[in-house]
């Protein structure tokens, strides 16, 4: 019979890998979303249309998402985590180089290398954290979690106070903040020699795929759960800061909102987790999802400050659900876990990312606010679709899906 790595898991948590895999899930995506805000100023830079504009923050989920299941794969092969390590050094050099961009050409690259070195840290980052959970792997996995989406809502602030105090080439400064979380997860992480059992052995490609394929109907419709509401969600997440701009808000202010904007969608996930527990998955993910729609369409029809009230509002909604539909998934294939979380967050990232290239050509045809109207329809499907999900009446009395 194969080992596990985790099949002899120690019984106390280790408490700096923990804590050191989790400041690296916070620093790559704080540089993750670095973009958003500075896509008003790139595109009178530049003078790119809402189109282009989309198709950055396509890339921007694109690069990350739609990669994530190779990285899953190869980083269940790996014996040491040298993704792990590395990715927020790589992260932080293609970010801090975006200062000092020279055009659209420039961009997309730089976004792309971010975008994959933030997909090669997620699936090994999140296996490697339960290898030092001991009893405590749902704490150890919250708060890899939180500290992720955490980095995420305050990576705005920190991009326009630089561009603020510096320019463009203010963002260079967040570079070295990479380098030391790489230091420190090698120093925490690397070196440990007992980061693999001897007798580890990865499993097989085939093994997998059988795996996901027996589950196949489920994954699927979960999939397209996901990918729905990314839509929505990552298509009102890239035009906020374009939305806000056309209302007359400054860069910092409008830095300030998207972080405001990420953080609903941090307590959005807590709060759905918890719920979960309790009601189980179904509940939450319909309930969230059409809370989300009333609520979004409430955003865009009234405006001023009420609007961006609901907006962040909805993004509670939205995200309220993703912990619920990630662990339905990891029980869909528990044996790897690191590529069955890829598949299902990275491509549903990533697919529901490049529909944002097509909702910036709506944009440029109808204007923004009714695009985005038009995209919140997504949710309608979406609701649809989680109505087949298997009914789950308590926690203790979950079946395989």
């Amino acid at each position: 019979m194969r080992d596990h790595p985790n099949d002899h898991p120690p019984q106390e948590m280790r408490f700096l890998p923990v804590l050191s895999l989790a400041v690296g899930h916070g620093t790559v995506d704080l540089y993750g979303s670095f973009i958003f805000p500075l896509l008003p100023l790139f595109a009178e830079r530049f003078d790119l249309s809402l189109t282009l504009v989309g198709s950055l923050v396509s890339i921007v989920f694109v690069a990350d998402g739609l990669s994530q299941p190779v990285f899953g794969y190869v980083g269940d092969q790996m014996r040491r985590p040298w993704m792990a390590m590395l990715a927020p050094l790589w992260v932080a050099v293609a970010t801090g180089f975006l200062g000092l961009a020279t055009g659209y050409g420039m961009l997309v690259i730089l976004v792309i290398l971010s975008g994959t070195g933030r997909s090669a840290y997620h699936p090994q980052g999140a296996a490697s954290v339960t290898q030092y959970a001991g009893r405590r792997k749902a704490f150890t996995l919250s708060l890899f979690t939180a500290v992720g989406e955490l980095g995420f809502s305050l990576g705005p602030i920190l991009a326009t106070g630089l561009i603020a105090l510096a320019g463009f080439q203010g963002i260079l400064y967040a570079t070295p903040l990479g380098f030391v979380v790489t230091a420190l997860l090698y120093a925490a992480v690397f070196r440990d020699v007992n980061f693999r059992p001897s007798s580890w052995k990865p499993p097989p490609l085939k093994e997998v795929l059988e795996t996901l394929a027996r589950n196949r109907r489920n994954l699927i419709r979960l999939w397209l759960i996901v990918v729905l509401r990314n839509i929505a969600d990552l298509s009102v997440l890239g035009f906020l800061p374009v939305l806000l701009t056309l209302q007359g808000w400054s860069t910092l202010q409008t830095g300030f909102m998207v972080s405001v904007f990420l953080f609903g969608g941090v307590l959005g996930g807590i709060v759905g987790g918890w719920i979960s527990d309790r009601l189980g998955e179904g509940p939450v993910i319909v309930g969230s999802l059409a809370m989300a729609f009333v609520i979004l369409e409430l955003a865009l029809i009234l405006p001023g400050l009420w609007g961006t009230f609901f907006l962040i509002l909805g993004s509670f909604c939205l995200v309220s659900s993703n912990p619920v539909t990630i662990a339905l998934a990891q029980r869909c294939a528990p044996e790897s876990i690191a590529t069955a979380s890829s598949l299902m967050l990275g491509l549903g990232w990533g697919t529901g990312g490049l529909m944002v290239t097509f909702v910036g050509i709506m944009a440029d045809r109808i204007g923004l606010i009714g695009a985005l109207r038009i995209v919140t329809l997504c949710l309608i499907i979406a609701i649809l679709l989680a109505l087949g999900l298997p009914r789950v009446v308590k926690p203790e009395t979950y079946r395989e899906i």
